[in-house]
C-alpha cells in the first residue's frame, strides 16, 4: 500500500482540504494495485505514453497518464499487474 511520508500528519500549517485530498489520492492509487493493463486502460482510457522500466534485468510495461496540467500518474507493471502507482504534482 502507498503510505504518506513520515510526519505528514504532523504539519500543522497544511490545510485540512490538502490532507483530505492526499487521503483520497492514496485510496485511488491503492485501488490500482493488482489491476491488469487491460483493466487500467478500461478504467482510465488510453495512456499518454507507453514505456518500459527495468526489473530483474527485464523490460516491464509502464503507462503514464497526464492527470491534469501539472500532474502525472505512472503505473508500473510486473507479471501483467500494477505493482507501483506513482503520482507526481509539479509546481509552476
Amino acid at each position: 500500500a502507498v503510505r504518506p511520508a513520515v510526519g505528514a500528519d504532523a504539519a500543522p500549517g497544511v490545510p485540512a482540504d490538502v490532507r483530505d485530498g492526499q487521503d483520497k489520492a492514496l485510496a485511488f492509487l491503492n485501488s490500482l494495485k493488482g489491476k491488469s493493463e487491460a483493466d487500467v486502460v478500461q478504467l482510465l482510457g488510453p495512456p499518454a505514453e507507453r514505456g518500459t522500466w527495468k526489473f530483474r534485468d527485464r523490460d516491464q510495461p509502464k503507462l503514464r497518464y497526464d492527470v491534469a496540467k501539472k500532474s502525472r500518474l505512472s503505473l508500473y507493471f510486473f507479471n501483467g499487474h500494477v505493482v507501483n502507482a506513482d503520482f507526481q504534482l509539479m509546481s509552476e
